[in-house]
């Protein structure tokens, strides 16, 4: 439940709620470097890394379902979906060998 202005009590919607848990064991030094960088951030230590990793997550995510294209990289391949090569042979084959299956079937 969440707080409001008026300091009455409304539940959170489903997809809201805390459920799911996650645990981790470090050594000694790395709970103190978290518990140290929670602290000058003013923070638990698990918002602390919850909120890191959820970031390093987001950008791992992003940068394997985007594709990052320099300018000129761009700028090619846009030019090619305007002005696409012609089918090379083998192609043309593939094509009609695949027409000939389909229409037997």
């Amino acid at each position: 439940m969440s707080a409001t202005k008026e300091g009455i009590q409304k539940r959170r919607p489903a997809e809201q709620r805390k459920s799911g848990r996650l645990s981790v064991r470090v050594d000694a030094t790395t709970k103190g470097m978290l518990e140290r960088a929670a602290s000058l951030e003013g923070v638990s230590v698990s918002a602390f890394v919850l909120n890191h990793a959820v970031q390093v997550a987001r950008d791992i995510v992003d940068e394997h379902e985007h594709i990052h294209l320099s300018g000129q990289d761009r700028d090619l391949f846009l030019h090619l979906l305007d002005n696409p090569p012609a089918p090379a042979d083998a192609l043309r084959r593939a094509a009609e060998r695949y027409r000939e299956q389909v229409q037997e079937s």
